[in-house]
């Protein structure tokens, strides 16, 4: 579970859409890393 939310992440950032978004694109990210670990 870590390592995917950890891959995630880095893709995400690795992702152009990071670049252009950063802010969109963590607040779901956050919120899908949170909800990982709490359920």
């Amino acid at each position: 579970m870590k390592m995917a939310a950890q891959e995630s992440l880095q893709a995400t950032k690795t992702e152009p859409i990071g670049l252009q978004s950063p802010a969109s694109t963590e607040k779901p990210q956050n919120s899908s890393v949170n909800t990982m670990p709490l359920e």
